[in-house]
C-alpha cells in the first residue's frame, strides 16, 4: 500500500499511542524474517511484546491486489477497531470488514426480534432485504468488504469461509493469537429423534438414514437408551453429507415445518457442512440424554488453501491444533532477555482449578493474599484482576465484596474465556484465579481426546463405575486426558497472568491454583516467575518452593544432586532421580554430581 514497513509501524504507534520501544522493534524484525522465510509458521512470543503492532504495520505495508492479506483477530469489537485503524494509516484506503451474523446488532439495527436463519445475505425471502438498517449493517455489506486487498475477521468468520470452500490461495493470512479449528453442538435426546423423523419424510434414502448412520454408537432411537461406552470418532465422506444436507435444504424449501423445526434442522445443516478441502472430522458422546458433538473443522495438517498462513500465539506450544509438518513453532532468543523487564510473583493453591473446588481455592487464596501480599503493604489503590465463571453462584460478587470492603482493593474483574487480547485490566498488579474453575468437563476432553487419536476414545478411561473421574492423587491416570486437562488449563492462566500490569514491564502478584510440580514447570515453560508461598505448607509445598528456586537459577549454575534432592524434600538423590529428572529435564543436564542449569 505504498510505504514500507517501518513507516506503518511508526504510523500505527502515532495513531494508538503505542511506544515504539527496542522491544517492539526487535521482535518486529523477527517475525518479518521468519514470514519471508516461510509459509506456514505458529511464532511464540510473549502478550504485550508487539505482535498486534506488528500485524497492523505488516497489513498495511503489504497488502495489494497482486497479495491481498487477511488479518483475524479474536473478537468483532478487534475487527472494528482494527479495520479503522488500517484504513487510517492506509491514507484512507478502506480495510474491508467481514462479520458473521449477531444478534444483538441484528436486533439493534432491525428493531425486531429475529433469528440467524432468516437473515442470510442473499436471497429475496431474507429479511435482510427489507431491513431498513441494512446499508448499516457490517454483517449484510460484509460480502463488499471480502473482495478488498485487505480484509479483518474474527477467527470463527475465517473457519466458516474455508468451511463454505473460500478461495484463499492468494492470500496471506495472519493469525493474532491461536486459530480456534473447534466447534461444539449438543443435541438432546428428543431433538435427535425429531431430526431422524423429518429426515426420513424427505424421500432420499441417505438423508432418511443420515442421523443413525451419523452416530451409529449413539442408541438414541432405543426404547430405554442408555449412554454410550465411548466417545465415537468419525470422518464423513463430504460429498455425501453435502448431497444430503443440500437434500434436505431442498426438502425444506417446499414443505412448512413448524418453527422450532426449522430451527433445528437449520443447527444440525449448519454444524456438519463443510468443504472437502478443510476434511473436517468428528467426535461425538451420548450420554443417555443428550448427544455432545466437537467437530474439527479444518485438518490443518493437510488444509493448504491459502498462500501463507502465520499464527501469532504467545501459547503456541500448548496449542489443542496441529500444523503440518511444513510448519514449526518458532521463539525468538533475542527476546529472552525483556522477559524479566516484569516480574511474576507466584502464589500457589496446591489444587486443581475445577468448579467442585472453586469455593476451598478461593479461601485458600485469600488467606494467601492476606498473609503474605497485603501483610507486607500495598500502593494506594490497588487493583486486583479477579477472573471468574458465569453463573458462579455469586461467587466472584463475594470475592469482590471482600477484597473492597475487608481490604480496601479495587477489583476488575474478566470471565474466563475473555482473557485473550483485551488491555482493559493492565492497572492491575494482584491477579486473583483461585475464584473461577478451569477445568471444562469431561465430554469435552474426552472428545478432544478422540479427535487427536482419530479414534474412539473408552469412556472407562474417563471415570470410574461409580462415576466418578478416574484419577489418582489429583490427575487423569489416562495421560491423553491428563495432557488435554493440563494444556487447556495453562493456556487461560497464562492469558489471566498477561491481562495484568506485567504485560507492560511492571510487576504483578499472582494467586492461582496449581495440582503439581509438573503444571509449575509447564507455567514456567510460558513465563518466569518466583515461587513466594504455597498455601498449607508440607511436603507438596517444600517440592512446589523447590523447583520455583531451582528454575530461577542463573544458566550455567551447578546445584549438587544431594542439594537438588533435599530442595524438593527427596531423602536422597539416587532413589529420586528419576521423578527428579521428568521434572527438570528441560531445565539441568546432569555433569557428574551435579545438576547443571541450562540456557533456556
Amino acid at each position: 500500500m505504498n510505504m514500507n514497513f517501518t513507516d506503518a509501524l511508526d504510523r500505527y504507534c502515532a495513531l494508538t499511542g503505542a511506544v515504539k520501544s527496542q522491544k517492539m522493534v526487535d521482535a518486529c524484525d523477527f517475525i518479518n524474517h521468519i514470514v519471508d522465510k516461510v509459509d506456514e509458521a505458529a511464532i511464540q512470543i510473549d502478550c504485550g511484546t508487539g505482535k498486534s503492532s506488528w500485524a497492523h504495520a505488516r497489513c498495511a505495508a503489504y497488502a495489494s491486489k497482486a497479495t491481498p492479506h487477511v488479518y483475524v483477530v479474536p473478537t468483532r469489537d478487534e475487527v472494528t477497531r482494527a479495520a479503522s485503524n488500517l484504513t487510517q494509516m492506509t491514507n484512507g484506503e478502506a480495510a474491508g470488514i467481514y462479520l458473521g451474523w449477531n444478534q444483538d446488532e441484528c436486533q439493534s439495527l432491525s428493531g425486531r426480534n429475529l433469528t440467524f436463519d432468516k437473515c442470510m445475505r442473499t436471497g429475496s425471502k431474507s429479511a435482510c432485504a427489507r431491513c431498513p438498517g441494512r446499508k448499516l449493517c457490517l454483517y449484510r455489506q460484509s460480502l463488499r468488504g471480502l473482495r478488498r486487498p485487505l480484509v479483518v475477521m474474527t477467527r470463527e468468520s475465517f473457519i466458516v469461509l474455508c468451511g463454505k470452500g473460500f478461495d484463499f490461495t492468494s492470500h496471506t493470512i495472519l493469525c493474532d493469537e491461536d486459530i480456534n479449528v473447534f466447534a461444539d453442538e449438543i443435541f438432546t435426546l428428543g431433538g435427535m429423534r425429531r431430526l431422524a423423523d423429518i429426515f426420513s419424510m424427505a424421500g432420499d434414502y441417505n438423508v432418511s438414514q443420515l442421523v443413525r448412520t451419523l452416530m451409529s454408537g449413539a442408541k438414541f432411537w432405543a426404547a430405554a437408551p442408555v449412554p454410550d461406552s465411548a466417545a465415537r470418532y468419525m470422518r464423513l465422506d463430504s460429498d455425501s453429507v453435502a448431497h444430503a444436507l443440500a437434500e434436505i435444504l431442498r426438502y425444506m424449501g417446499t414443505h412448512t415445518l413448524k418453527r422450532d423445526d426449522e430451527l433445528l434442522v437449520f443447527r444440525f445443516v449448519m454444524f456438519f457442512r463443510s468443504a472437502a478441502a478443510c476434511k473436517a472430522a468428528y467426535a461425538y458422546y451420548f450420554d443417555g440424554r443428550d448427544v455432545f458433538v466437537k467437530k474439527n473443522r479444518i485438518d490443518l495438517q493437510s488444509f493448504t488453501a491459502y498462500k501463507k498462513l502465520i499464527i501469532l500465539n504467545a501459547t503456541a506450544s500448548l496449542s489443542m491444533v496441529r500444523l503440518s509438518g511444513r510448519a514449526k513453532i518458532w521463539r525468538c532468543r533475542e527476546l529472552e532477555k525483556y522477559r524479566r523487564e516484569g516480574s511474576v510473583s507466584l502464589f500457589i493453591v496446591p489444587a486443581n482449578a475445577t468448579k467442585s473446588r472453586a469455593d476451598r481455592n478461593t479461601a485458600a487464596g485469600l488467606q494467601l493474599l492476606s498473609e503474605h501480599i497485603l501483610a507486607a503493604g500495598c500502593e494506594p489503590d490497588t487493583w486486583v484482576l479477579v477472573v471468574a465463571n458465569r453463573n458462579d453462584g455469586g461467587r466472584a460478587d463475594r470475592v469482590e465484596a471482600a477484597l473492597g470492603a475487608e481490604y480496601g482493593l479495587s477489583v476488575f474483574r474478566l470471565s474466563r474465556g475473555l482473557l485473550r487480547g483485551t488491555n482493559a485490566a493492565k492497572q492491575c498488579t494482584i491477579a486473583f484465579l483461585p475464584s473461577a474453575g478451569f477445568f471444562t468437563t469431561l465430554v469435552d476432553c474426552a472428545l478432544h481426546v478422540a479427535l487427536k487419536q482419530g479414534k474412539d476414545f473408552l469412556w472407562s478411561e474417563v471415570v470410574c463405575h461409580d462415576g466418578r473421574p478416574r484419577m489418582r492423587k489429583g490427575r487423569f491416570i489416562n495421560s491423553k486426558l491428563q495432557d488435554v486437562y493440563m494444556r487447556k488449563s495453562l493456556t487461560e492462566f497464562y492469558q489471566g497472568i498477561f491481562r495484568t500490569a506485567v504485560r507492560d514491564g511492571g510487576s504483578v502478584a499472582v494467586i492461582l491454583p496449581l495440582p503439581d510440580a509438573e503444571w509449575v514447570t509447564a507455567l514456567w515453560r510460558l513465563t518466569p516467575f518466583k515461587v513466594r508461598a504455597v498455601h498449607g505448607g508440607g511436603r507438596k509445598a517444600r517440592l512446589f518452593s523447590g523447583i520455583g528456586t531451582l528454575l530461577d537459577m542463573e544458566a550455567g549454575k551447578p546445584v549438587s544432586k544431594t542439594a537438588v534432592a533435599e530442595l524438593l524434600g527427596y531423602k536422597a538423590w539416587k532413589s529420586s532421580r528419576t521423578v527428579i529428572m521428568k521434572l527438570l529435564k528441560d531445565f539441568y543436564v546432569v555433569s557428574g554430581r551435579n545438576l547443571v542449569r541450562r540456557d533456556v
